[in-house]
């Protein structure tokens, strides 16, 4: 069995757990990538009452999950300047999902909670995924 280590320039291998962070914040990015997409989509061939901010908010939010997807590819790297970023974005998600469970909605809210919870749990609740934060 041939196992790819990923090696950054002054660093070492990346930890595992950063590596399974980096994929679950990769998920949520083109997760959100294809909802906004869709909804884009949705604006366009539907009659929505303000054309232009609809298409705003879809535009914003393509580009929101655009920068989450490079988000995950610098995790995945191990770049420390991620760190943030993605520890803010989880952080923020965490209170939509619990809105969206408190809601009808309690499926969408657990879409959004059980990642953001996982990412955090893995960034913080091991040794590998401390690392990113220089601890």
């Amino acid at each position: 069995m041939v196992t790819a280590v990923i090696a950054t320039p002054d660093r070492g291998p990346v930890p595992t757990p950063l590596r399974g962070a980096a994929v679950v914040v990769l998920l949520q990015g083109v997760a959100l990538v294809l909802l906004c997409a869709a909804y884009a989509g949705h604006v366009v061939t539907g009659r929505p009452a303000n054309r232009a901010l609809a298409l705003s908010g879809a535009g914003l939010g393509l580009a929101a999950g655009l920068v989450v997807v490079l988000l995950a590819r610098s995790l995945r790297r191990g770049r420390r300047l991620a760190g943030a970023p993605v520890l803010l974005t989880e952080l923020l998600a965490l209170p939509i999902g619990v809105g969206l469970l408190q809601s009808s909605l309690p499926l969408y809210g657990a879409a959004v909670v059980l990642p953001a919870a996982g990412v955090l749990l893995l960034l913080f609740g091991t040794r590998g995924g401390r690392t990113i934060f220089g601890s």
